[in-house]
């Protein structure tokens, strides 16, 4: 069997401190996995929605081959290939072709192991897009056998589906399992994301939702008797996943079971070298020895009625606020070179599948509910990260949205018995969570940019926190002076269509500047 990667270093554009053009990402890629480096044993190589070059696997490839350093057997890399059904089948075939190529080039170097085996398949709902992509991906091989001889056989390269939205992880027996069965994979790596759930439908859903797709997978393994490798996308805030040093061991119990994470920008950049290096060792000692994540068929029904009661009010929320988080997110600046959000060659996230949840939820009231509040778009809502970094930059962590009501209601709707179990087994770091959130949250500052109907909602949410948790909130009061500097010109250009260009470019310093403070610019 394989080695499987215990730290996926990705190419994530969360980090404040520094912009990572496309021209690095070669030698970023080779000191991440080299000993003298960060000694990671896996990089994703990002083509969904980023302006990664052709040829960038290749050259990652043979810098490695020549540090001695076997790929594909010792290190990994991993190119994440554009969904053909939700961005664009051209770009994935050429994905497709660059790990392709990256392997003909390396077996100059090493004739007998494949250098690419895995391409991570983004934005998986359906186990059809699945099956079509992997046919596609052996037709390549067969067409590079034929005119390169290169000997491939068709499974030498495999798919790793990622899941990314509630519906899509609530139902990862369903499309995978079906995956499984048409195309009889050896084993399975499975990648679960925890920011882009976390943007359409709240924190806490993400959460759960992230959690029961762990304990799927297991199942999934013991009905189809194959070895399956969950990986977890996590980032440095709360919102995104609260990787961080001094959470480490949190997030390994929080998500017991999972054999991969996420290194992202923000923890290789915006943290001292020999906390990263700790935190690294630990996550290399401990994350395949902890027993995976398990729950009864009772409490998985329990656990997405919670979800639609949480995702209900993140939901009404996200509505009102979308456009103004959008204009903010298009300040803040691009940490790598991406792709525009919009036109053929664009990339954007669609609304949240609202119906989908309520045929799910036990509660008639909550699916009710749902269904009214389906819409077809939301405003172009900006990726995961800026969403994130936008929220946190005008004093709204968005950990708060929905939390607080969302507790008041499973505890009116489900009882006090529900409340202490989600609490105490299903989430226990959420007080945690929530006290570091909490250092960056200003009511005052965000109600000068936020409509009225929202900060009502925002504002009970972190009364009922505070009432329910016990919450301890302490300011980081760098943080606000920062903050008081910034709101008012950002108001002002977002009242007004003309407006100096000095006034853009302090905006952005600050935008930075708080980005550098939190350690994540989102």
């Amino acid at each position: 069997m394989r080695k499987i990667p215990k730290l996926m270093v990705t190419q994530h554009p969360d980090a404040a401190s520094k912009y990572v053009p496309v021209q690095e990402e070669v030698k970023e890629a080779v000191y991440s996995l080299s000993y003298k480096g960060l000694n990671c044993d896996e990089y994703m190589v990002d083509f969904e929605g980023k302006a990664t070059p052709y040829h960038q696997p290749s050259q990652i490839v043979l810098e490695l081959l020549k540090e001695g350093i076997r790929v594909g057997e010792e290190v990994f890399i991993t190119p994440r290939i554009p969904s053909a059904s939700k961005e664009n089948v051209f770009r994935q075939i050429i994905a497709i072709l660059s790990a392709i190529e990256a392997i003909y080039l390396a077996k100059n170097y090493q004739k007998d192991n494949v250098a690419i085996v895995e391409l991570i398949h983004p934005m998986t709902e359906d186990y059809k897009d699945l099956v079509s992509t992997k046919q596609r991906i052996n037709d390549l091989i067969n067409f590079a056998n034929k005119e390169l001889n290169l000997n491939l056989r068709e499974n030498d390269i495999n798919i790793i589906p990622l899941l990314e939205t509630v519906p899509s992880l609530l139902n990862l027996d369903h499309i995978v399992g079906k995956f499984i069965e048409e195309t009889k994979p050896k084993y399975l790596r499975i990648f679960i994301g925890r920011s882009d759930p976390a943007t359409m439908y709240g924190m806490l859903p993400s959460i759960l939702s992230c959690k029961i797709a762990i304990h799927k997978c297991y199942e999934l393994s013991d009905r189809y008797e194959i070895c399956i490798y969950p990986i977890l996308g996590v980032g440095a805030l709360p919102f995104r996943g609260h990787l961080r040093p001094e959470n480490v061991k949190n997030i390994l119990n929080e998500y017991s079971g999972i054999r991969t994470i996420t290194i992202q920008s923000a923890l290789r950049y915006d943290f001292e070298r020999k906390e990263l290096f700790e935190m690294l060792n630990y996550i290399r000692s401990n994350i395949e020895y902890l027993n995976p994540l398990n729950f009864t068929n009772e409490e998985i029904r329990e656990i997405i009625d919670i979800i639609g009661i949480f995702t209900k009010e993140y939901v009404i929320t996200l509505l009102s606020i979308a456009s103004k988080i959008k204009f903010i997110s298009d300040i803040l600046p691009n940490q790598r070179d991406r792709l525009i959000r919009a036109g053929p060659y664009g990339y954007s996230r669609e609304s949240p599948d609202l119906v989908s949840i309520s045929k799910m939820v036990n509660i008639e009231e909550i699916s009710k509910q749902l269904v009214k509040l389906q819409v077809n778009s939301i405003a172009e809502l900006p990726r995961a990260i800026k969403y994130t970094g936008a929220l946190y930059s005008i004093g709204i962590p968005p950990e708060f949205i929905g939390t607080g009501r969302g507790l008041r209601n499973v505890e009116k709707l489900l009882g006090e018995e529900s409340l202490e179990k989600l609490l105490k087994k299903y989430y226990k770091s959420l007080k945690k969570d929530l006290e570091f959130a909490g250092q960056f949250l200003n009511l005052k500052v965000a109600s000068e940019i936020l409509p009225n109907f929202a900060m009502k909602q925002i504002r009970n949410d972190v009364e009922y926190v505070i009432e329910i948790l016990d919450l301890d909130l302490k300011q980081n009061e760098e943080y606000n002076l920062i903050l008081s500097r910034l709101i008012p010109y950002l108001s002002n250009i977002m009242k007004e269509k003309n407006f100096l260009d000095i006034e853009l470019k302090l905006i952005k310093e600050l935008l930075i500047r708080l980005g550098m403070i939190r350690k994540s610019l989102g």
